[in-house]
């Protein structure tokens, strides 16, 4: 990993979670994720989001993407994940 772009890299029990502080776009972020192996971060707990916010918070960052999920429902009134 270059130094440069890199903040960290913090290892839980299932993943590992890199932060970049090169700016990019979504698109490009979510792109850089998937040449690394990963995506971004897509917390579903409460504790991994608590996790990931002082992760965030100790490198200094103010803004950061992240996965999102949302549920919507198709006009068959069956839930789907975008």
């Amino acid at each position: 990993f270059n130094r440069k772009f890199v903040l960290g890299l913090r290892e839980t029990e299932e993943r590992f979670y890199l932060l970049v502080k090169e700016s990019r776009k979504y698109r490009d972020a979510s792109l850089n994720c998937r040449l690394r192996g990963g995506t971004l971060a897509m917390p579903k707990t409460s504790s991994l989001n608590s996790l990931l916010l002082d992760y965030i918070s100790q490198a200094g960052l103010t803004g950061v993407y992240v996965g999102v999920q949302v549920q919507s429902k198709d006009l068959n009134g069956t839930s789907s994940y975008v």
